[in-house]
């Protein structure tokens, strides 16, 4: 492969560094220091990323979307310095905010359609989002997720007789609180790790004075969390988002670990061995919760399926992704 490819990101995320590594592509994480943050973040980073552009010449550039400011400056240079840009965009949509009268919301829609329309690809993860971006005159294509390859945990021994870990960002479109419910009801005996940073949740009151059998980790070192996912009994990633495939779910099946996971179609149509699926009340928890228990030995034996499965799928389109890139661009 002659051609010269690099990958920007302004945050750090697992799906980039798993797929610019498996595209060969030099990858550049951009992070603002402590005192450029807010909205001096953007002409901080912004210069730093054209920089590299100019110092690495590349002839394709893979971008990050999230972010759409980062998606749009690479889009609006890309003519000038010839590169050809593929857009990863997974599930970053807003689709809850289209009709917003919000100047906030009308320009990130606007920078939406731009960034889709002149990207020469857009990486999405399910047939919704795919004909939603050729319909707005773009060039999509599905790839889920890379399994991770997750190989320095170490099984260590945890609080309850079943532990279920929730891998968490406390982002908005997760059931915090219909969580924390589940593990109030249910018997002492079910231990619940909630991961993630919660220091900006705006609902961070709920986690005083919680009871003996959930634990908010932090952010934990990646030696830690992938201890902490080897050693539960079971997996719970759930999201209110309708086109979302959740990272936390790629880690859980790249482990062997069975899942309860939200019920949803884009969700159902590509997990569908190994998973328990729920609606994001606390009832609907609570019941997959203990139903994954209760069937645990099974789950486990159709998520090793499941694991092969998704290895298999993801590299015939992943093969297909670098004919494209690599072939027909150049």
């Amino acid at each position: 492969m002659d051609q010269k490819s690099i990958w920007i990101t302004w945050e750090r995320q697992r799906r980039s560094l798993e797929l610019a590594k498996a595209l060969q592509a030099i990858i550049h994480i951009l992070l603002p220091p402590d005192f450029f943050q807010g909205l001096l973040r953007y002409p901080y980073l912004s210069i730093r990323t054209l920089l590299i552009v100019i110092k690495e010449a590349p002839d394709v550039v893979f971008v990050q979307n999230p972010s759409i400011v980062l998606t749009a400056l690479l889009t609006a240079f890309k003519n000038l310095f010839s590169y050809k840009l593929v857009v990863d965009r997974h599930s970053n949509f807003k689709f809850d905010t289209i009709k917003s009268k919000r100047l906030k919301w009308k320009f990130f829609h606007y920078l939406s359609r731009y960034t889709i329309k002149n990207a020469e690809l857009t990486i999405v993860t399910n047939d919704y989002l795919f004909d939603i971006v050729n319909k707005w005159g773009g060039h999509g294509f599905i790839l889920q997720d890379k399994l991770p390859e997750l190989a320095i945990g170490e099984r260590i021994d945890l609080g309850g007789k079943k532990n279920i870990v929730v891998i968490s960002t406390f982002a908005e479109d997760e059931p915090i609180i219909e969580l924390l419910n589940v593990a109030k009801k249910l018997s002492e005996d079910c231990f619940f790790y909630i991961t993630g940073s919660y220091d900006r949740y705006k609902k961070k009151y709920l986690l005083d004075n919680l009871p003996v059998n959930i634990k908010p980790t932090g952010f934990l070192p990646e030696k830690m969390y992938q201890s902490l996912l080897i050693s539960a009994d079971l997996i719970v990633v759930l999201t209110k988002g309708e086109h979302v495939l959740n990272c936390g779910a790629y880690e859980a099946i790249s482990l062997s670990q069975p899942l309860v996971l939200s019920d949803t179609k884009a969700i159902r149509n590509y997990f569908r061995k190994g998973v328990v699926f729920s609606k994001c009340d606390s009832n609907s928890i609570a019941a997959a919760i203990t139903e994954g228990i209760r069937n645990n030995d099974f789950l486990k034996k159709e998520i090793v399926i499941l694991k092969d499965e998704i290895s298999n799928d993801w590299r015939e389109k992943f093969n297909h992704l670098k004919k494209i890139v690599y072939t027909f661009f150049i």
